[in-house]
């Protein structure tokens, strides 16, 4: 028997079901062991582990408020810390919480929402305990947050998971990676949330589309198993447009296993629906 309750993820009151799934957001998978995927019909992720891989240290967060907008949260946890996939659930979980209460509550300032949730996330990142001995490096993780509303996008990010638009007739990267490129020596990241993270505020983009499209938010499993670079053409080559997001989704985690990702992959696949297609 189904229980009307309110969700302790995103704050819908919502039918849980036999199964404790709430219908509008995906509070349940934000700790994924291997593949799981979560179909919310106009907003899906799928995530799965890199190849060998014991645990997948990528965590996710997407909601959906019928008519008031969606929210998809993309963490990746930091390999060379400590409790990486516990810093990324951690990350995911509150930052997602707060954006999905904030558009069900009528939230009008998705700017300011988005970089509170983050400034939230590095807190709770931050109070992970690590499990390991001293001197070992502290939980850490990359963040890129997602919410569309009242017509526009607003994307939030630290570190170097990405959000890309891809639409009808054009397509671009809304992130800039914090990490830089050392030939042989892969790509430091410059920003991250922890303890031991340099100050200052998430990166902020905000983007309103005139025509329909799709928003595609990852971890760097995706975007370094394609070329050149993960370009945004790169995306929109493989995405057939009549796709649903979990087709979507799972066409390019697949993809990026298929093509040699090293990395856990996680994808989250938002289509901004017909309310932004021109006449």
């Amino acid at each position: 028997m189904s229980t009307l309750t309110a969700c302790d993820g995103c704050g819908a009151t919502a039918d849980l079901g036999a199964g404790g799934l709430c219908a509008h957001c995906a509070g349940s998978g934000l700790t994924p062991v291997g593949r799981v995927e979560h179909d919310l019909d106009t907003l899906a992720v799928v995530s799965r582990p890199g190849p060998g891989h014991v645990h997948n240290e990528d965590a996710f967060f997407i909601s959906v408020a019928e008519g008031l907008g969606a929210v998809a949260v993309v963490c990746d946890g930091v390999g060379s810390s400590s409790a990486a996939r516990e810093a990324a659930a951690a990350a995911a979980r509150t930052a997602g919480r707060i954006l999905a209460r904030g558009i069900r509550g009528g939230a009008a300032i998705t700017a300011e929402l988005s970089l509170g949730a983050v400034e939230e996330a590095r807190t709770a990142v931050a109070a992970v305990t690590s499990g390991a001995p001293d001197p070992a490096p502290l939980p850490a993780c990359t963040l890129v947050s997602l919410v569309w509303a009242a017509g526009e996008l607003t994307v939030a990010w630290v570190g170097d998971s990405r959000a890309y638009w891809i639409g009808d007739d054009s397509a671009r990267r809304l992130t800039v990676d914090d990490a830089v490129t050392r030939a042989g020596r892969g790509r430091p990241l410059t920003r991250w949330l922890g303890a031991d993270a340099p100050a200052g505020p998430a990166g902020l983009e905000t983007y309103r589309p005139t025509r329909h499209g799709r928003v595609v938010v990852c971890s760097d499993g995706l975007w370094t198993s394609l070329s050149p670079g993960g370009s945004p053409t790169s995306l929109s080559a493989v995405l057939s447009p009549s796709a649903r997001p979990l087709s979507a989704a799972r066409r390019l985690a697949d993809l990026a296993v298929d093509r040699g990702a090293r990395d856990d992959v996680t994808v989250a696949v938002l289509d901004t629906g017909v309310l932004t297609r021109s006449s």
